[in-house]
């Protein structure tokens, strides 16, 4: 449970008064933001396919950023949102062929 509260002091302390209450899972599906996952090998594609329709309906928004043969830099943003949890990452970060998973 996520609680957002106000704090008022009193005479008596300090008293919390809630304003909202959600579900951690809510607030990380309903969460803006971005994860760049960062790969120079695709043996791993599949593994990562998997994680991420198991993911699905969150709102962060998920970008590849693939290193060519050539020594380019190909970015693919994917269109869904994707609610994916710090073990999540931490999975993705250690798959072969992925060589970073930046949040922000």
């Amino acid at each position: 449970m996520l609680v957002h509260a106000e704090a008022r002091i009193d005479e008596g302390g300090v008293r919390l008064l809630a304003k909202s209450i959600e579900t951690l899972e809510d607030f990380l599906r309903n969460r803006k933001h971005s994860i760049f996952i960062y790969i120079d090998d695709t043996r791993s594609l599949t593994d990562i396919k998997e994680i991420l329709q198991r993911s699905i309906n969150g709102g962060g928004k998920i970008h590849f950023i693939v290193s060519t043969k050539q020594r380019m830099k190909v970015s693919i943003s994917l269109q869904e949102g994707y609610m994916l949890d710090q073990d999540t990452l931490s999975s993705l970060s250690e798959m072969p062929g992925i060589t970073k998973v930046v949040a922000g």
